[in-house]
């Protein structure tokens, strides 16, 4: 992996990693599969492209969707300026054009503004040196989903992701929103020992915010997302370490309208509970197993 020092460090040292790169320029150090792994600061990648073989503008269109998408995933590292370099500043071709059913730009744009929403939460200054950082990153990729979204972008589409940081989610299908709550959720696991909480009404809020921005119909939105977690072949349950499953959510006209339900996956056996008590059978009913004399 090409990880090259991280922001918020001085220019002398952006400096001194740019020389590397030079040194390294002979190589085969620089193709697209391994700038893809790239994690580090926006001077020293803009570097390296000047020289990626085959050169940015020569990649094909899907190419330059496939390296954005990487990019994204490290977004603890990567700034969103990264994801826009990548597309060469020019997400037009690229928003709605067929990727055989794999992530698209908004899922992945989405991911990483779940990543940073989480880290934000917690302490900041132990990602990126200050919270304004954090808080410069998140509106970068706000402004890239309205970007997005305001293209022609379907916030409401169902793909795949076969190269998902975690193996369990490769080929998972998820919608943008999906991919926003799933890269919330595993950067709580990374982050658990900081804050035990999660707050997806924060979160569904955050995003709904950004599509009212970008002109979207939340009602219209809301309805077709929601016919989707009813009946698409989706995820919305990740069972590691503490279980989490998406019921549900409400949505309405104005971002406060939306509310998301949650519970964990045993939760199903309550029902079983509540039943006994109702039918007054407490203490008639013995536990299985239990030794009648």
């Amino acid at each position: 992996m090409l990880s090259l020092g991280s922001e918020g460090q001085g220019s002398s040292t952006t400096d001194d990693l740019c020389k590397l790169v030079d040194l390294l320029s002979s190589s085969d150090e620089f193709t697209p599969d391994k700038v893809a792994n790239f994690r580090g600061r926006d001077r020293v990648f803009s570097h390296i492209l000047k020289y990626m073989d085959p050169p940015l503008q020569h990649l094909p269109i899907t190419d330059r969707c496939d390296l954005a998408i990487s990019l994204a995933t490290n977004a603890k590292h990567n700034s969103p300026k990264l994801f826009m370099m990548a597309l060469d500043y020019d997400p037009v071709p690229l928003v709605t054009i067929s990727h055989g059913g794999k992530r698209t730009l908004l899922q992945a744009a989405a991911g990483a503004l779940g990543t940073l929403l989480r880290c934000k939460e917690v302490k900041p200054q132990l990602l990126y040196g200050s919270d304004s950082k954090t808080s410069q990153w998140i509106a970068g990729w706000k402004s890239i989903v309205i970007n997005l979204v305001g293209r022609g972008a379907d916030p409401n589409t169902i793909n795949a992701c076969p190269k998902a940081r975690y193996a369990i989610l490769r080929g998972a299908h998820s919608t943008p929103l999906l991919s926003l709550f799933t890269s919330y959720y595993y950067s709580y696991l990374n982050l658990l020992s900081e804050s035990p909480w999660m707050d997806f009404d924060a979160v569904i809020n955050t995003w709904a915010t950004i599509l009212c921005d970008a002109g979207v119909n939340l009602v219209d939105y809301g309805c077709r997302e929601k016919l989707i977690w009813q009946n698409g072949n989706i995820t919305k349950e990740w069972p590691i370490t503490l279980r989490v499953r998406l019921i549900g959510f409400e949505y309405g006209p104005s971002p406060s309208d939306w509310k998301i339900w949650q519970n964990e996956p045993t939760d199903i056996f309550a029902g079983e509970f509540w039943r006994t008590m109702e039918r007054g059978e407490v203490r008639e009913e013995l536990m299985p197993g239990t030794w009648i004399d």
